[in-house]
């Protein structure tokens, strides 16, 4: 019962205040900053908390070493390299047999204004370091260096130019002439981004800010211009390549979907936060190069399959030995993980056969040398991870 009395009721408050504060001594605590038994158990479990992170992070790299290991050995046992240089090499010796832009004249038509076309030996260079396995051609294509019209100046209604152009290829006999007319070939145009505002298209985008159009845009003018042709045994007519979807070739981009057009980007008038415009004054296309190649090129073949990259990719041997790293290393990176779960099977025995009343003597431990070797590895190295007070303090510093 409490007491009725505020004396007895205060002296029962003092004891309870005395016993709380007994409890507390017992815990370690003096009152103030924490004491040295407080601070070592923090940080003992800051290490056990890295330790474990560490392990965690090692079975993730040792998982995503698995993953590139199979995709780099799937790859390798596919040997798509060989297969792309050996459609390669098909298309260099039929080009070597049949050569057949060399008897070709082409002439260019836009507007009123006439261009002849001369045949280039210049070499075409693919990117792949690897040249061991690659056949040699002598390359044949038909170029005009230089401007294909006047001078000409922006359109800001517009933001772009759209010309069309003639070929008029003449065979060496006189006998066949074909024309072909090109629409909607692209000299100049612009590039507008949507969800921008005036800060991401200044600092993300590195763009122009059209206040009258409240859009970010970019500008882009055509640098090359290159088509493929190919001849229809049907028609008897010189014609543009083209994709499954009666789209044009060109000699830029990846896939079918090539275009004629190489772009680069020029700056506009002004740029800043919130500002900007097209490019002011007349645009400069005398660095302009007017391209034919024959549809079945090498250099063309190239980059059709590479998509774009003129690179088959690596070798078979090396696919393999990179293979053979990766998994290497998943191995590696995965020991602390696998020794963790050994342990913790191997305690779990030891606990049911404990429970069990079987007892193995030092006997049969000492019989077998490699488990003894193993089960102390792995024992110091629960050490290491639980940061046990037998490990070094390598970590006091978290």
């Amino acid at each position: 019962m409490l007491p009725k009395t505020v004396k007895g009721r205060a002296r029962l408050l003092y004891e309870a205040i005395l016993l709380q504060k007994q409890l507390m001594l017992e815990k370690g605590y003096r009152g103030g900053e924490p004491t040295a038994t407080v601070v070592a158990a923090e940080q003992q479990n800051l290490r056990v908390i890295f330790r474990w992170m560490v392990v965690l992070l090692s079975l993730l790299a040792a998982i995503g070493c698995l993953g590139f290991g199979t995709v780099i050995l799937t790859r390798a046992l596919e040997n798509t390299r060989d297969t792309k240089v050996s459609l390669y090499n098909n298309a260099v010796q039929k080009w070597s047999i049949s050569t057949q832009l060399a008897p070709l004249e082409v002439f260019l038509s836009l507007g009123n204004s006439t261009f002849k076309l001369n045949p280039s030996t210049s070499p075409d260079e693919l990117h792949d370091p690897i040249t061991e396995d690659l056949q040699n051609y002598n390359p044949l294509k038909l170029t005009y260096a230089g401007p294909l019209f006047p001078q000409v100046k922006w359109d800001q209604e517009q933001g772009q130019l759209l010309q069309t152009l003639k070929i008029h290829i003449l065979a060496a006999n006189n006998e066949t002439e074909s024309e072909i007319e090109v629409k909607d070939l692209i000299f100049y145009d612009t590039v507008w981004f949507e969800r921008t505002n005036p800060k991401t298209c200044l600092y993300q985008r590195k763009g122009y800010w059209n206040s009258r159009l409240a859009r970010c845009e970019k500008y882009q003018q055509t640098k090359k211009i290159c088509f493929a042709i190919l001849f229809d045994a049907q028609s008897q007519r010189w014609k543009l390549a083209q994709n499954d979807h009666n789209g044009r070739i060109g000699c830029f981009g990846t896939g079918e979907n090539r275009r004629a057009e190489d772009f680069v980007w020029i700056p506009g008038v002004s740029q800043g936060f919130g500002s900007g415009g097209p490019p002011a004054g007349i645009l400069d296309f005398s660095g302009l190069t007017t391209m034919i190649r024959y549809s079945d090129d090498p250099f063309l073949v190239a980059s059709k399959l590479s998509e774009g990259t003129l690179t088959f990719g690596p070798t078979k041997t090396d696919d393999l030995v990179r293979a053979a790293t990766f998994f290497g290393l998943s191995v590696v990176l995965s020991l602390p993980s696998i020794g963790l779960c050994i342990l913790s099977c191997q305690e779990r025995e030891e606990e049911y056969e404990r429970g069990s009343g079987k007892v193995f003597g030092d006997a049969d431990m000492q019989n077998n040398t490699f488990n003894a070797w193993l089960g102390r590895f792995w024992i110091r190295l629960q050490q290491i991870i639980s940061a046990s007070p037998k490990v070094s303090d390598d970590f006091d510093g978290l």
